[in-house]
């Protein structure tokens, strides 16, 4: 079966196979990877995003600005991110929704055998993981954006908390149940300033995408594409439950560690988990399971991919 041509050439996936050993070439990678990033964001997936960020706006960020007019104050620029991706509820709609945009990542079509064909494998898959960086950090961006955007006129542009988030409760004791009063846990106010809560909410929610996307591709790579699938939505899942029910395991998961508030102790002003284990977390498992992929990557057989022959 013909699969694609190069120099009038011809190749089959059988040749295809044998053909793909090369040298590892950053230059290639980043060919793959801006290739691959230029498909992605033009997916009509990517809409499934704005209709995420209208339910988050209507639940949450429209609750806070609300609460600021009662207050006659303005909020925090940073808040409503810090809170929406602090929230118990939102840690598991976010990567939920990031797995269902990524969900059939690696994409194999007859670009990605072009690819293979001239750079190999492992340039391949290198280009793959730099691409799962970039949407990972797009995907966050778009969360910020759109966020954020809709609160800009009701907020102020300095580095503290607002009232809202501080003394909504001393103001409405009568709405110490209202979603607002319990968006930003006190564990996180009270001992870091917004600027350093957003930077290491981003950077963490992002090692949390790109961890689901090494998973993704392990699955593919031992040629059980659903695997991938599954795993990922029962550790999101898992970890998610781990947390609410404040488990001893929640430290091996994912959550916990991408929740800032979590790493801080209720009463005194100090860290129960040092918040550099949680990066050293994700790092890891993400370089352990691109080295597993590698290496899995090199015995995968093309020719199972038979939606890609002519």
């Amino acid at each position: 079966m013909i699969v694609v041509k190069d120099n009038n050439k011809t190749y089959t996936f059988k040749e295809l196979n044998k053909k793909s050993d090369t040298n590892m070439s950053i230059k290639q990678s980043f060919q793959i990877a801006t290739s691959e990033y230029v498909k992605w964001i033009k997916n009509p997936k990517i809409t499934l995003i704005f209709m995420m960020l209208i339910f988050i706006y209507d639940m949450f960020v429209s609750k806070m600005i609300s609460a600021s007019s009662e207050l006659n104050t303005n909020i925090c620029f940073f808040e409503p991110f810090i809170a929406v991706c602090n929230s118990i509820i939102l840690i598991l709609v976010i990567p939920a929704m990031y797995l269902g945009i990524m969900g059939d990542f690696p994409r194999v079509d007859g670009n990605s055998m072009f690819y293979l064909l001239r750079t190999g494998k492992i340039n391949w898959i290198a280009g793959q993981i730099i691409f799962s960086i970039m949407t990972a950090i797009t995907y966050m961006f778009f969360v910020f954006i759109g966020i954020t955007a809709p609160a800009v006129f009701k907020c102020e542009y300095k580095n503290s908390w607002s009232d809202v988030t501080t003394k909504y409760i001393k103001y409405f004791p009568e709405k110490s149940e209202n979603i607002v009063a319990k968006l930003i846990d006190g564990r996180l106010y009270n001992n870091i300033l917004p600027l350093k809560a957003v930077i290491m909410t981003f950077t963490l929610m992002v090692l949390y995408m790109v961890l689901i996307n090494m998973i993704l591709m392990v699955g593919f790579t031992i040629g059980k594409h659903s695997v991938g699938i599954v795993v990922s939505a029962a550790l999101i899942c898992i970890s998610c439950a781990s947390v609410e029910f404040n488990t001893g395991l929640k430290w091996f998961l994912p959550t916990a560690n991408v929740l800032p508030w979590q790493h801080y102790d209720e009463i005194y002003k100090k860290q129960i988990f040092n918040i550099s284990y949680s990066y050293t977390y994700f790092i890891i498992l993400i370089i352990v399971l691109s080295i597993l992929s590698s290496i899995l990557i090199d015995n995968y057989d093309f020719s199972k991919i038979s939606d890609m022959e002519d």
